[in-house]
């Protein structure tokens, strides 16, 4: 996961592992509010156009999941052991072992014996079943 910014209104950005938690703000959506705050001299009511919440690292991993299956590559099972400090659960696992058997996912072994984990173009078009079914 890459940290992002939103910007403008009802924008939303996060910023992952800020000191052991990861946060996202998001940009209020009422438009006059927004502009009247960006269109004072001082600014000082900013924080009124933002709201911030901790995310939980289930979450956190839960996005991880969504967001590196939206791609062709996937995940990795070493970069996701770095971030969250433990192994892809085996619901996951037997997940993708059950999809690849369906023609719907890919698993392979890198050269540096990391694991990538990746749903094929039929797959990606069930990325949602697939999420549901690890939830």
């Amino acid at each position: 996961l890459q940290n992002y910014i939103g910007c403008g209104c009802g924008a939303t950005g996060t910023i992952y592992n800020t000191i052991k938690k990861s946060i996202r703000i998001t940009n209020i959506p009422e438009l006059n509010k927004y502009i009247s705050v960006w269109n004072s001299d001082t600014h000082n009511d900013i924080e009124q156009t933002q709201q911030i919440e901790e995310i939980d690292t289930k979450t956190e991993e839960f996005e991880f999941l969504m967001m590196g299956l939206r791609t062709l590559k996937g995940i990795n099972s070493t970069e996701y052991k770095k971030r969250f400090q433990i192994e892809l659960s085996q619901n996951v696992i037997k997940l993708f072992e059950k999809w690849e058997k369906e023609g719907k996912a890919h698993i392979s072994i890198n050269s540096d014996k990391s694991i990538q984990y990746s749903l094929n173009k039929t797959g990606i078009l069930y990325l949602n079943k697939f999420l549901l079914e690890i939830m």
